[in-house]
């Protein structure tokens, strides 16, 4: 897929940046803005050029492969998101066997699915300080997430506040949750199209990217890994009972 051009003006010197892949429709016009404002803007894109390109790596070992669909994740987040998102205080941290129940209250209201999802220090990072799951309860401003597995970062300490990110927009959430859905292992057919995987925005097509995945005629096309992480493993317990 071809590249899309886009730029950043200030009021003095012009930046150009190239966005590619799942961000190619991300094209900022010219606009007038002060410093902080542009530099604020260069970062933006700078971090979400940077994670688009990310990809899956290559590696056996898990949390290195969810530090990568963190990512990924991360730039279908910030498209689905209208803000760099809303600010979290911290409530309530408690431990379970296998995973932390944190209780957290949003500043101002997000849209679902709220979760998976991350606490970031820095709202313009890719990488998040902790990464919440599932939601398992969520009234007016607070909701309550899971966290399974051992956590790669401490959990947050109550009073703590953090920028919040979902990493899915709705349909990614439709798909993991399907357990009725019918997925077929598939050649992308070589008809000059594309698509991208619902989970993790990458690029599906037999010229360029991954050249097969998991089909489904409800919700369409994602990569191997994607379908072995989210709806065979279920490693979010998304498709599981909230008791499971």
């Amino acid at each position: 897929m071809s590249n899309a051009s886009g730029s950043v003006f200030g009021r003095d010197q012009h930046v150009p940046l190239q966005f590619d892949g799942p961000l190619r429709g991300l094209v900022i016009a010219s606009s007038r803005v002060g410093p902080s404002t542009r530099a604020l803007l260069r970062r933006a894109c700078r971090a979400l050029h940077a994670y688009s390109l990310g990809g899956w790596v290559g590696t056996t070992r898990r949390s290195s492969r969810r530090r990568e669909a963190a990512r990924l994740n991360y730039s279908l987040g910030a498209m689905k998101a209208d803000s760099l998102g809303p600010k979290v205080e911290i409530l309530s941290v408690a431990a379970f066997p296998g995973g932390q129940r944190i209780t957290c209250r949003f500043s101002q209201p997000y849209g679902e699915p709220v979760a998976p999802g991350g606490l970031y220090t820095d709202p313009l990072s890719g990488q998040e300080a902790f990464a919440v799951h599932r939601a398992t309860n969520r009234s007016g401003d607070q909701v309550t997430f899971e966290s399974f597995g051992a956590a790669e970062a401490a959990a947050p300490v109550p009073g703590s506040s953090f920028f919040y990110r979902g990493w899915w927009v709705k349909a990614a959430m439709a798909a993991a949750v399907d357990t009725d859905a019918r997925w077929e292992r598939l050649v992308y057919p070589n008809d000059g199209t594309h698509e991208h995987c619902l989970f993790t925005s990458q690029t599906m097509s037999s010229y360029t990217g991954l050249p097969s995945g998991y089909w489904s005629a409800k919700h369409g096309w994602i990569t191997e890994q994607a379908y072995c992480e989210f709806i065979v493993q279920d490693i979010y317990r998304l498709r599981a009972p909230h008791g499971a």
